[in-house]
Parts: structure tokens; C-alpha cells; sequence
């Protein structure tokens, strides 16, 4: 389901928690003291509309940009073969 094994990936590791709930550990960055900033993986298999829940478990700063409202970036191949447009 989980993928990391291509360039600039950072997830080391996902547990199923509940049925469709995941606990995601990434790798820290380069060149820094344990610090995650980004983070690139591939969910492949998904059962369609059934919605999961993907809890980066090691991704904790006192302030973010996704405390403030920004959203995750996603890219489907369904939706790009279907619709012409994967990025939502």
C-alpha cells in the first residue's frame, strides 16, 4: 500500500491503527537535528471512496502552516487518466 523506494521520499515507516487509520513515521531531514519539514510517499490500492486517515506520528512543531489552514497536496493516476487533472 505504502511506498517510499523512489527519489526525495521520506516515509520510513506506516502502522495500521484501525481499519482504515495509519500512523506514518517519516525520516528526519539532511543535514539537520531530527527535523521533518516535507514529507513525499505513495498510498497505492486504496479502496475507493472509503476515507482514511493518515496521522504523521513525528511531524510536531509548536507553530506550522498547516496549523493555520494549509492542506496536504495529492496526486491521483485515476484522476489524471479520467479527468486530465490529478493534483487536488
Amino acid at each position: 500500500r505504502f511506498d517510499s523506494a523512489f527519489e526525495s521520499a521520506n516515509l520510513r515507516r506506516a502502522v495500521q491503527v484501525g481499519p482504515f487509520a495509519y500512523h506514518l513515521v517519516l525520516s528526519s531531514d539532511i543535514n539537520t537535528r531530527g527535523h521533518t519539514q516535507w514529507f513525499l510517499f505513495r498510498v497505492r490500492d486504496a479502496q475507493p471512496g472509503v476515507p482514511y486517515r493518515l496521522s504523521i506520528v513525528n511531524m510536531m512543531k509548536p507553530d506550522s502552516l498547516f496549523a493555520h489552514g494549509m492542506r496536504p497536496l495529492l496526486y491521483s493516476e485515476n484522476l489524471a487518466a479520467s479527468h486530465r487533472c490529478g493534483w487536488r
